[in-house]
């Protein structure tokens, strides 16, 4: 398929060079032209086929607008000529199957430059010829996908160029679910900046957008509207950029998608639920809360903490709306209350808590323990989602000081069941535990540095909190088979609270290839409802790598936790896990197997990624994981380490986009990342010296089964057979790489 300028129209007047650069011979299109002397791939890097000088590739703008099902993707390609020759160029440029070029332009061109959708043998020549000229196999990536061939001419030295090619394709629908797919590198050493945004126009309503891939901001600019940026942090992370939306339904809309795996008999899926965002936006409809603010007025809030504490509770208060009810409880080593109960929003009420916010000071110690409990056993409003906003400073020091007794009392004696949302203040704070406080209870926890503005942070922390929307979320799969029993390791669990702007995105396993239903039950705006969906695994596509890469990180961060935990009390002299606990050496191992598996890295694995680390030695490799876990997760507790850990685990357990860079905080609260472990799939690749090393061989050192170079015809043969499988990025890793396919362990040389 292909959109061509009719030959037989008048050539412009460029020069000779140019028109052998744009294939015309004798008023025919050469399919074997020769390369031009530069070759840009927009996804991926620049290449010299012939001579010294180089065109830079700058950064690629992507302009998508989606309206309906068909979608029209704008790239503006930015290249450069540092040198002082003028230079010819010619784009190859990976497209998804099926896709029309509209047009392709370029700053002084003529008026009709060429631009050929090759088919599939001719992608395969072009593949061949490029990587036996550049000795790079780095294009193989794009196996599978069609390939736009334009040429480029001239780029004048020292002077920029900017290529304009528009191409539209009809996207795919999953039932309700509509997805775009943008082909782009994985690889961590391409830094080509990548500015993407994308305009939604329906006619009907849509719930949910959402990116697996890449973190977005969304802004519904008018009914039927949308605009979609990848943030700013985004414009370098590398990876194809997939977006998926939910039209609003008179139900709530849902899509599964899925990963097969065939080594087990199943695979990995997503479930993704949207909420109705009309019904959800008008006031009369949305579910009201009650919210207990529990102060800590301890000691330690001495001087500016307290008065910003009593800032910040003016703020929380003066934003409730009308028909909301609220109460505030003030602890140190003993806990005063504004009320006996939660009371409504009206003039009176405002006016004394207002007073009562005023007379707030600090002294004292911190019982944690009876603040808590008051919180939780207040007599409760009816017909209110009942949230605690919990603030503190320090680690209780009166009355029950024990860590697992206050995190029980969350799970074992909170009656009402209220959503503890938990907010530390500075470094003095037990992290571990304020985690379990908000996980247990389908909370959040929130730490806040003692130069940040309390009011600020705890501002952004009640904003999440407005508007409920879909609250005690379960989730089954109900079945006349043994469904619920193929399904398994769903994540997150418990399912927390949906506000406004949220989606429910739910990852797990499932066992066997029979179709399956899920159930979702909950109170939607108040009103207990339920919804069912269903799957066919036949409908599952290795297109979707991201599925298996989000279950494992929610995975590692739900183990990592359970380590954590473990070191609960081991400072107050109660029984701990011991240096030969096997639950610790039990949790070890799944997180070193899921981390190796997957490529998934934290503080605590980093060094598996570490060119000393022999990982074809797992007893060295377990030990010094268990090391890191029983150092850093079970023995800190507190200090600015553990709240940096705490940031972590959170972040990553409800990470809804890919991590590919496998960034982190370390203890100092410096970004940390690791460019030497590449995830593909439910695969990955560590770098040991120039070899990249596929980490189900292990070892460098293993003798392969059989040797392909680059530049022969086995490369290509090897590409399209790992494309089937979606794993063709195996091969755009610079170096050696030492890969397993079927079985057979093989060396790229």
């Amino acid at each position: 398929m292909q959109l061509l300028p009719r030959v037989w129209r008048i050539i412009p007047i460029v020069t000779i060079q140019a028109l052998v650069c744009a294939g015309f011979v004798l008023g025919q299109i050469s399919r074997d032209r020769p390369l031009a002397s530069n070759v840009i791939l927009p996804q991926r890097d620049a290449w010299v086929i012939r001579g010294h000088d180089r065109v830079e590739l700058k950064g690629v703008s992507a302009d998508v607008r989606i309206e309906g099902q068909m979608a029209r993707t704008s790239l503006e390609i930015d290249l450069y000529n540092p040198g002082y020759a003028r230079l010819e160029a010619e784009v190859i440029l990976p497209v998804p199957s099926r896709a029309v070029v509209v047009s392709f332009t370029f700053d002084g061109a003529g008026e009709e430059p060429t631009a050929r959708l090759l088919p599939r043998d001719e992608a395969r020549r072009i593949y061949e010829r490029i990587v036996a000229q550049v000795r790079d196999p780095a294009i193989l990536e794009f196996v599978g996908y069609s390939l736009v061939r334009s040429c480029v001419f001239p780029v004048e030295p020292r002077k920029g160029q900017r290529l304009r090619l528009i191409y539209e394709q009809l996207l795919t629908r999953d039932g309700a679910r509509v997805e775009y797919a943008l082909p782009r590198s994985e690889s961590l050493d391409c830094r080509v900046p990548w500015e993407i945004r994308v305009r939604i126009r329906s006619n009907e309503p849509v719930s949910t957008i959402y990116s697996p891939t890449h973190d977005i901001d969304i802004d519904r600019t008018r009914p039927g509207e949308i605009e979609v940026r990848v943030k700013d942090q985004g414009h370098k992370e590398p990876g194809p950029f997939y977006l998926t939306y939910l039209p609003e339904r008179a139900e709530a809309a849902g899509a599964v998608v899925a990963y097969p795996d065939p080594q087990s008999g199943g695979g990995y899926f997503l479930f993704l639920m949207g909420l109705p965002t009309g019904q959800a936006s008008n006031p009369t409809r949305t579910a009201r809360r009650e919210i207990t603010l529990v102060l800590d007025r301890s000691g330690s809030m001495k001087g500016a903490k307290i008065q910003q504490a009593r800032a910040a509770a003016r703020q929380i208060i003066r934003g409730l709306a009308a028909g909301e009810t609220f109460n505030l409880l003030s602890y140190n080593e003993v806990v005063d209350a504004f009320a006996d109960r939660p009371v409504p929003v009206e003039p009176g009420t405002l006016t004394a808590v207002e007073r009562y916010i005023d007379q707030l000071s600090a002294q004292g110690g911190t019982n944690i323990y009876e603040a808590l409990l008051e919180a939780l056993h207040q007599p409760p409003t009816s017909d209110r989602l009942p949230l605690v906003l919990f603030l503190t400073d320090g680690t209780p020091t009166v009355g029950q000081t024990g860590e697992r007794a206050i995190r029980e009392l969350v799970t074992l004696n909170n009656p009402y069941h209220r959503r503890v949302f938990t907010i530390g203040l500075g470094t003095t704070v037990n992290a571990p535990l304020l985690d379990a406080l908000a996980n247990n209870s389908r909370g959040s926890s929130t730490y806040i540095e003692e130069h940040e503005n309390i009011g600020d942070k705890i501002g952004r922390v009640v904003r999440r909190m407005q508007g409920p929307v879909f609250t005690d979320v379960e989730i089954s799969f109900p079945s006349k088979g043994s469904a619920a029993a193929r399904i398994h390791d769903c994540l997150p669990a418990p399912v927390p609270d949906l506000f406004q702007g949220d989606e429910l995105v739910l990852l797990g396993q499932y066992a066997g290839n029979e179709p399956f239903s899920l159930s979702v039950r909950g109170k939607l705006l108040g009103q207990t409802r339920s919804f069912e969906y269903s799957f066919d695994p036949a409908h599952s596509s290795v297109r979707n790598g991201y599925v298996p890469r989000l279950w494992a990180g929610r995975k590692i961060a739900q183990l990592i936790d359970a380590v954590r935990q473990l070191g609960a009390d081991t400072n107050h002299g109660l029984p701990g896990p011991g240096p030969a606990d096997p639950r610790v050496s039990e949790l070890t191992d799944e997180i070193v197997r899921l981390s190796l598996k997957f490529g998934i890295l934290t503080e605590y694995t980093a060094f598996l990624a570490e060119e000393g680390t022999d990982l074809s030695r797992p007893p060295a490799v377990l030990s010094q994981a268990r090391e890191q876990l029983e150092l850093k997760a079970m023995g800190m507790r507190v200090g600015s380490a553990a709240n940096n850990q705490a940031r972590n685990l959170n972040a990553m357990a409800a990470k809804k986009t890919l991590n590919i860079t496998n960034n982190y905080l370390d203890a100092a609260g410096k970004r940390q990342a690791a460019t030497n472990v590449q995830q593909m799939n439910d695969k990955a690749f560590f770098l040991r010296g120039n070899r990249w090393v596929d980490s189900r061989v292990s070892s460098a050192s293993v003798r392969p089964h059989r040797i392909v170079r680059i530049g022969s015809p086995e490369l290509i043969d090897l590409a399209e057979q790992l494309a089937r499988e979606n794993r063709q990025g195996s091969l755009a890793l610079k170096g050696e790489i030492l890969l397993e396919v079927n079985g057979e362990v093989i060396l790229v040389q």
